[in-house]
């Protein structure tokens, strides 16, 4: 999944090309890894780990996911919050 370039840049520090994340959904007290991979261009994406992030959390299409960095100085882990569809009034 590719990170929004001004989130990524400004929240995802470019120590290596690969890095650990841990992903932890609102309320949870597990995290799940995954992995941060940074292309030639600076480019963020959420790798290995996201989909069985996705699936245990019953994302569906339409759900809206906002991330929030962890103040963690050991590790990059962040906070998944999620806006379900199926929430919204329209």
């Amino acid at each position: 999944m590719p990170v929004i370039w001004e989130y990524g840049s400004r929240y995802i520090p470019h120590i290596n090309r690969r890095m650990r994340l841990v992903l932890q959904s609102e309320g949870s007290t597990t995290g799940q890894p995954a992995t941060v991979v940074i292309d030639k261009n600076g480019m963020r994406w959420i790798r290995g780990g996201w989909k069985r992030f996705v699936a245990e959390n019953d994302v569906q299409e339409g759900d809206i996911a906002l991330f929030e960095r962890a103040k963690s100085t050991k590790e990059l882990r962040m906070t998944v919050y999620f806006v379900r569809k199926s929430d919204i009034e329209v």
